[in-house]
């Protein structure tokens, strides 16, 4: 008990230290020189993307290239600081998955080893009772104890 309450704390400081981490990155992924174009065409990609769900929203039509209506391009500075934006938000959100994914399979650990006591346990009742019965009626066919529950367990 006190090392699954351990474990969840343990993931709650990981949940609160992506944080900073994302904003680490952010501020280095804006400084680094190789870094500077895909992160400017992240954030112009993200830009349209939301200036065009915001004029479906409002119930306009989408902004396409050769349309009438065009849209203001972002500044490189500005391109590339939403670019970072996304950067970060994506490293807590893989952080996130990341220890969502941890806790479940945890669980599934956990209960896989339920299955296994608990099929161990149906194993040794079932030899207890098969010794148990009197030495006449263990080979007879008409014996009262139930089937085992496992076919290749059977008591020698």
């Amino acid at each position: 008990m006190a090392v699954a309450l351990v474990g969840k704390l343990g993931l709650v400081a990981i949940k609160q230290i992506s944080k900073p981490v994302a904003s680490f990155v952010k501020r280095e992924a804006k400084a680094h020189p190789m870094l500077a174009f895909p992160l400017e065409v992240a954030g112009g990609v993200t830009h349209r993307l939301s200036i065009n769900f915001q004029r479906l929203v409002l119930g306009k039509s989408w902004l396409s290239a050769g349309s009438i209506h065009t849209m203001s391009p972002l500044t490189r500075e500005h391109a590339i600081d939403q670019g970072a934006e996304l950067l970060g938000e994506s490293v807590i959100f893989g952080i996130a998955g990341a220890t969502v994914a941890f806790e479940l399979i945890r669980q599934n650990r956990a209960k896989e080893a339920a299955s296994a006591k608990s099929e161990a346990n149906e194993r040794l009742k079932w030899e207890v009772r098969a010794l148990a019965a009197p030495a006449g009626t263990r080979a007879s066919p008409a014996c009262s104890l139930p089937p085992p529950p496992f076919p290749h367990t059977t008591p020698n």
